[in-house]
């Protein structure tokens, strides 16, 4: 199963690749809220974490001998812990948590930003995109450095059109008026995004 991603992800993949740094990400989908909880991120995160290693780390393998002696999961906090810690035993890693604000706000978003918080002590670097944070967020990241990326009407326009120009097929099926048409409704419903 292909894990969703997104630009931003994909672009810094292939940029570590270069540079050497370990990526982790997830990227949050707002058609898949139920089954992202906490613990499922920091699977996702502590499996990319661990296929870096050329031998699992003892601690990872205690964890998974209990599982498999039915003693279940440590709590969320004992696992964020080891997480990080396991972080910290490496060097340039970089966590990707993208769209943050699509995670579920009422039942998954606390524990994650709890992970956040940890995270900002330990030697890794975080980037975290969402749409204009959300006061829980906020109050998690306030003093953090934040960028504001806006596309503006004509970047997207541009985008559009230079989308359709590059369409051999889609460049002769539509006349100037059509394209038009098409851009209106894509700006009107990208609100500024």
């Amino acid at each position: 199963m292909r894990r969703a991603r997104s630009v931003v992800i994909d672009d810094l993949l292939e940029v570590s690749q270069v540079a050497g740094r370990q990526v982790l990400y997830f990227y949050f989908d707002y058609k898949k809220q139920g089954v992202q909880t906490p613990f499922m991120v920091l699977q996702t995160l502590l499996h990319q974490l661990l296929s870096t290693y050329s031998s699992i780390p003892p601690e990872a393998t205690k964890l998974a001998e209990d599982l498999a002696k039915g003693r279940g999961l440590p709590s969320w906090i004992d696992l964020m812990a080891l997480f990080i810690s396991f972080c910290n035993s490496r060097s340039s890693i970089f966590i990707v948590l993208d769209a943050l604000d699509e995670c579920d706000a009422a039942a998954n978003r606390g524990p994650i930003l709890e992970l956040i918080q940890g995270l900002k002590s330990s030697k890794v670097q975080v980037l975290i995109t969402s749409r204009p944070y959300p006061p829980d967020v906020n109050r998690v990241l306030g003093d953090c450095p934040q960028v504001l990326v806006e596309a503006s009407d004509k970047d997207i326009e541009d985008y559009v059109l230079g989308k359709i120009d590059s369409d051999v097929e889609m460049k002769e099926m539509l006349d100037d008026s059509l394209k038009r048409v098409i851009v209106k409704r894509i700006l009107e419903k990208s609100q500024g995004m």
